[in-house]
């Protein structure tokens, strides 16, 4: 009989349904993978954790408002010991008032005192305008905008009514607060299943011999990858929709979704196609994966680190992709006035590039394979002819039994060499270092334990000009003078709690200072002015006098 080969009526038609039913058949068996379904929850939790982090960490303490007064008026002085709010002020504008309320994360409020409050309290009723943020529910304005009410009633002695109408605050794409969270959550999610979760796939494949089964089909090299990258695609684009499900209440531009996930999850597949072309077994997964995805990811943290960091620097960390990605996400939550269309299709483009330039990567990769068999590396198995195991009969040492009573003798202790156990321990080592599991694990814990103390010694020595911290007893006027000098930047807190927790907190050279509340008068006398200052223990004594000296000049 002769076998008569059907030729497809459309070539392009049937390798789609290749490649179609080949990602169905990955979606499914991803969902039975322990691997893969480990790698998802572990996102997940941390898309969680990020959500719930600026609510956890503000715990009980006092709502939020910050106040920008055209003039200065004692009523801002008595706001900033208030026991019912949490006062920031000191904003020389608006807008840095706006701002500085778009990078915060949890529920606040902003208010504008006018120009006539510091000489007109005559007046029935002080109407002012209130500020709020757009995420932010109706319940939480509410609450907030009578607190501030009460609050500006009971110092007045007068109603006062904050007008919100019109007044809603946008982020910015600088801004931290929740811009950032979401920002951090969408590319860590995002980063982690497209980069992991096709090598995980494809060892599993090998592991199951599902791709002896592929050998004999008619998909060919590019088709399975292909495959694996849609499958890919498949999942970071679920855990995109989750985050974005998650933070929907504070997206501002939904029309930039479909193309930052389009962009943004095409380089990452590539990044993950080229993990699992490179790999054989999981103890390179946990090596390759290390070495591409902290690159990829520890950028993203430290170019929010920009008063920390040189300006170079931080422009180095500004061009990886998962950061301008990170970019993207924080310009969907912003205000449409808040950012220039060019600078997202700049983002849009580069992000493509790198697609691109990654995909053309892969596809050089697929085409030095052969057809199928050596997709992934596989070797030749052996045959038995190839094979051969030695059996050999190892006699071990018995009782020595007398041949008159039959009964056994004991056998002299021998004394322990130290040589074999000296070789043997060698031989462990040599093989522990050429095992490539346990040098990534090394490195990876290395790296964890070091990176603490590496990153804190870099940033003190790069650290921005010095903080003086003051807890001011009284009302100080020399401290508007210090605040005016170039290379110093003076805060005054509430509480001497406040000082020791922010110097603490504070990777660079900053100082804590507590004035007494004859300041004035001791700094205008000839008596010799002796404060109490507070610094951080970590801290070189050294570092620590040349900053006071700065400080004491003054």
């Amino acid at each position: 009989s002769e076998i008569v080969y059907r030729k497809p009526k459309n070539k392009w038609l049937e390798k789609a349904r290749v490649i179609l039913a080949i990602t169905g058949k990955d979606i499914l068996e991803a969902v039975k993978n322990k691997s893969v379904i480990s790698t998802i929850l572990s996102a997940l939790f941390i898309v969680v954790a990020y959500r719930f982090i600026p609510i956890l960490s503000r715990g009980s303490d006092p709502p939020v408002v910050f106040i920008y007064s055209q003039v200065e008026t004692e009523i801002v002085k008595k706001l900033e010991t208030s026991d019912t709010l949490t006062v920031y002020t000191g904003y020389e504008t608006l807008e840095a008032m706006q701002r500085r309320l778009a990078d915060w994360d949890v529920p606040a409020i902003g208010v504008s005192i006018p120009g006539d409050m510091g000489t007109d309290l005559s007046m029935d009723g002080v109407v002012m305008d209130g500020y709020i943020l757009n995420w932010t529910s109706d319940e939480d304005d509410n609450e907030l905008i009578s607190l501030v009410e009460d609050e500006f009633t009971e110092l007045l002695d007068r109603p006062v009514r904050l007008d919100n109408e019109g007044h809603t605050v946008y982020p910015w794409p600088e801004s931290d607060g929740i811009s950032t969270w979401m920002g951090l959550s969408a590319v860590f999610a995002v980063s982690m299943i497209g980069i992991t979760l096709i090598p995980h796939l494809m060892l599993e494949e090998k592991k199951s011999r599902t791709i002896d089964f592929l050998m004999v089909s008619p998909a060919t090299a590019t088709d399975l990858t292909i495959a694996k990258a849609l499958t890919g695609a498949f999942y970071a684009l679920l855990g995109g929709i989750i985050v974005i499900s998650i933070y929907s209440y504070t997206v501002v531009q939904w029309w930039l979704v479909p193309f930052l996930f389009l962009v943004g999850i095409s380089f990452l597949i590539g990044f993950g196609l080229i993990m699992g072309l490179m790999i054989k077994d999981r103890s390179q997964l946990t090596l390759v994966g290390f070495f591409i995805f902290i690159p990829l990811f520890l950028p993203v943290m430290l170019s929010l680190m920009s008063p920390l960091f040189p300006d170079a620097l931080i422009t180095v960390f500004k061009l990886v992709p998962t950061t301008v990605l990170f970019n993207l996400f924080r310009i969907v939550l912003s205000g449409s006035g808040n950012f220039s269309a060019i600078t997202v299709i700049w983002y849009l483009a580069y992000l493509l590039a790198w697609g691109v330039g990654v995909l053309m990567i892969v596809a050089v990769l697929v085409r030095r394979l052969d057809r199928r068999d050596s997709m992934y590396g596989l070797e030749t198995r052996s045959t038995g002819a190839d094979a051969h195991i030695q059996n050999r009969q190892i006699s071990t040492p018995g009782p020595i039994i007398t041949e008159e009573t039959g009964s056994e003798l004991a056998v002299p202790f021998e004394r322990v060499k130290p040589a074999p156990i000296i070789a043997i321990a060698l031989k462990d080592i040599r093989e522990a270092i050429n095992n490539k599991l346990f040098v990534s694990i090394l490195i990876g814990t290395g790296f964890i334990v070091l990176s603490q103390s590496a990153m804190q010694n870099f940033v003190i020595s790069r650290s921005r000009a010095p903080v003086m911290l003051i807890y001011d007893r009284g009302n100080s006027s020399i401290l508007q003078e210090l605040d005016q000098q170039p290379d110093t930047h003076v805060a005054v807190v509430d509480s001497l709690s406040i000082v020791e927790e922010a110097i603490t907190d504070m990777p660079s050279k900053d100082l804590g200072l507590i004035l007494p509340e004859d300041f004035d008068e001791i700094a205008l006398s000839q008596e010799e002015i002796v404060l109490e200052g507070l610094y951080a223990h970590w801290f070189d004594l050294k570092d620590i006098d040349k900053v006071r000296e700065d400080f004491e000049t003054l």
